[in-house]
């Protein structure tokens, strides 16, 4: 895994990629997985239809108003202590649980070990204390609805939120994974919205569907996920015209 530091920002891993990657891929690009009766790449070329809901969406996600401003302290290193310790403690300080718009999600011991599992840079370990604010407060990106991942069905759903670290913007992206009595903690992930918002903008300059283009980097179904969300909801000029407030 590479690391880079830029002044005295977090350090961002680079060209690395883990399974949660594969994960969504089968979810999202897959022909041979379905979403009900449609194929997953149905849901990811279906334009919101542009109405009062979608237009609350699209303005929450990117909102000036983060569900949480994070310093960038958030679970640095405690000697005798793991990350997975301290956010499991911290978890645990929370009650548990996050009441969502999916319902109760667990966060739980379980959901803290495959977040983990499913690499971290420094970003993404500060955003654990993003998670439960993110679902609270979020808006859905992917319904939580049964999906056949891997050869069987596993019902999943994702939420997204603003939130700032050290003062810069970010998306934060929580993954929920269920069965009949449960929904838990799957795994979460962080972008920079400026990023973001630069790679909508250009594929409106190519004419090209976010959905329709190959993934070029890391975080890249996760981050295909939500920028095709994004060009849904937003024309192009909106979308510079939020850049231009970061």
């Amino acid at each position: 895994m590479q690391r880079v530091m830029v002044g005295n920002r977090l350090p961002i891993s680079v060209h690395y990629i883990h399974p949660i990657c594969t994960y969504l891929l089968a979810i999202l690009s897959t022909p041979g997985y379905h979403f009900k009766n449609h194929t997953a790449n149905d849901f990811m070329n279906t334009p919101i239809t542009p109405n009062r809901e979608s237009d609350e969406i699209s303005n929450r996600l990117l909102s000036n108003d983060s569900v949480c401003q994070l310093s960038g302290d958030e679970f640095s290193k405690i000697e005798g202590k793991t990350l997975h310790q301290q956010v499991v403690d911290y978890f645990k300080s929370c009650g548990n649980v996050a009441l969502t718009i999916f319902g109760e999600v667990l966060l739980d011991n379980k959901g803290v070990k495959n977040d983990i599992y499913h690499g971290l840079t420094r970003a993404k370990a500060v955003a654990f204390a993003a998670v439960k604010p993110t679902l609270e407060k979020g808006v859905i990106v992917l319904p939580l609805k049964q999906y056949h991942i891997h050869g069987k069905k596993q019902k999943t759903g994702m939420i997204a939120a603003p939130i700032t670290i050290q003062e810069e913007k970010y998306i934060c992206l929580v993954v929920v994974i269920g069965n009949t009595t449960m929904n838990r903690l799957y795994a979460h992930e962080v972008f920079l919205t400026k990023n973001l918002l630069e790679d909508v903008a250009d594929s409106y300059s190519i004419a090209v569907r976010v959905a329709d283009m190959p993934v070029t980097h890391p975080q890249g179904e996760v981050a295909k996920l939500l920028k095709n969300h994004l060009q849904n909801a937003y024309s192009r000029e909106e979308i510079l015209r939020q850049l231009d407030k970061i």
